[in-house]
């Protein structure tokens, strides 16, 4: 898990810095960000810290972070579903 954590801090560094210039989008790819505007994805509650912070909710995580980039780019909603296992 230290090395996923790692790696997405990398990115988001690549990301918010410029570092990293995503190619164009094929075809088949637009059509189903085209089709999907809202992404739901399943996280566990434990991990809450990297999606909002270790202080409060209001602060944002490197995952927030990065899923905020992600929605720049390609102009879609992300919402976390929280389970417990």
């Amino acid at each position: 898990m230290r090395r996923f954590i790692v790696h997405m801090i990398v990115l988001q560094g690549l990301f918010s810095g410029g570092g990293l210039h995503a190619s164009p989008l094929s075809l088949a790819e637009q059509r189903w960000i085209d089709a999907h505007p809202v992404v739901h994805f399943s996280i566990h509650e434990k991990y809450a810290p990297y999606l909002y912070g270790e202080q409060d909710e209001h602060s944002p995580g490197v995952f927030y972070l990065l899923l905020k980039q992600l929605g720049y780019f390609t102009q879609q909603e992300f919402r976390p579903k929280w389970r417990k296992t």
